[in-house]
């Protein structure tokens, strides 16, 4: 039954895709189709951002990697969504 689902893969793949979750960062700023390499790194920039605010002695310095942080989800959220509409255009 789920395989007559549309998209029913990507169902499936679901719990994996939480990884590429980054690379949507990228995938705002560029142009190429290379996001999956980039996740890895972007992994990394989301983890140095966290531990540095969670490591801030001060509130400004909280704050600011806070705003940081808050930044880069809302351009990774954009750039998941052009990952999405890019791909679902090409199943049409």
């Amino acid at each position: 039954m789920l395989a007559s689902l549309p998209l029913a893969g990507l169902l499936l793949a679901q719990p994996l895709l939480i990884f590429a979750f980054p690379s949507g960062l990228p995938a705002f700023f560029t142009d190429t189709e290379t996001y999956a390499g980039k996740a890895a790194i972007m992994w990394v920039f989301y983890a140095a951002v966290v531990a540095a605010a969670l490591l801030a002695r001060r509130r400004g310095w909280f704050i600011l990697f806070y705003v940081v942080l808050c930044v880069a989800l809302a351009v990774n959220v954009t750039g998941c969504y052009r990952i999405v509409n890019e791909t679902l255009k090409g199943l049409k």
